[in-house]
This record gives structure tokens, sequence and C-alpha cells, in this order.
């Protein structure tokens, strides 16, 4: 979804099924938008699935989102890269429900909203990482935010002038 493209729909999910892996989603430029009404999920069973979301494009979600939903749901990840790129959801972003390996990393201006709680490892995801770096890159999380809630090794890390806000 680029150069000022659009794409609107209910629920969305990049790879789905067990060996649904490393099937990508772009957004980028300034009016490109992809709007759920409802849930975004990455990588609910699939591996090594992306999704990108840079120079100014928007994702926009009227309810929550994860990455790496199940056990075996590994080494997905999201990139929200550069001023005015956003990430917004209504409700939760977990990072790692049940999966391991799983990112985000928000850098060089990028931001990521949730009107609910932020969570890494939320359901005994392992080694799932939250990065956010660089000037002007922040996580907003409207309530809680958890890392490691039942996982193991998950981490978050906040460097280089990068911003974490939980309100």
């Amino acid at each position: 979804i680029t150069n000022g493209g659009t794409v609107y729909n209910g629920n969305a999910t990049i790879g789905f099924a067990s060996g649904a892996d490393n099937n990508t989603v772009l957004v980028a430029g300034s009016g490109s938008v992809w709007s759920n009404a409802n849930y975004l999920s990455l990588g609910v069973y699939g591996m090594g699935n992306s999704l990108t979301i840079a120079s100014g494009g928007t994702v926009y979600n009227g309810n929550g989102s994860y990455i790496g939903g199940q056990t075996g749901a590994s080494n997905n990840a999201v990139l929200v890269t550069d001023s005015g790129s956003v990430w917004s959801n209504v409700s939760d972003l977990s990072v790692g429900v049940s999966g391991a390996g799983n990112s985000l990393t928000i850098a060089s201006g990028g931001t990521v909203y949730n009107g609910g709680d932020g969570s890494i490892g939320l359901g005994g995801g392992v080694n799932n990482t939250v990065l956010v770096t660089g000037s002007g890159s922040v996580w907003i999380n409207v309530n809680y935010l958890y890392v490691g809630y039942y996982g193991v090794g998950d981490s978050l890390t906040i460097s280089n002038g990068g911003n974490v806000v939980c309100s």
C-alpha cells in the first residue's frame, strides 16, 4: 500500500495458518493507509511474517493487535519507522502472545499507539522484543505495560532518545 493508496477491511491477518510463513505487507508514503475495522493479527500460527510502516504510512485498527499469537508463531516482526509513520490501535497491543522471537521496532520518529494495555510475552511467549530507538520514536500505552506477563526472556529496550509512555 504505497503512494497514497488505501485499503479498508474488517479483520486482517498476515500469516494465519501453520505454514503461512514469510508473508509481507508494506504501508509506505504520506497518505497511504491500511484501516482495519477490528483486529490485526500478524503470525497467528505462521512464522517470519512482517509488516512495515514507513515514510508517513498509517495502519489503524478499530480494536487491538498482536504479533506472534500461538505456540510456534515465531520471528514475526513489525517495523514502524520514519517521522509521521503511525500504527494506531484502539485497544491492546501484544508482542508474543504465545509465540517466540517476535518483535516490534519503532525507529526514526515512528509512533505506535494503543488505547489499552501493551504487553510483551503475554501468554507465555519467550524471547519477544520491543525496541524503541531514535529521537521522536514513541510507544504510547493508555493503560498498563507488561514485560514478560507470563513469558520468559522478553525485553523492552529504549535507546537513543526513544520514548515509552504509560498513562
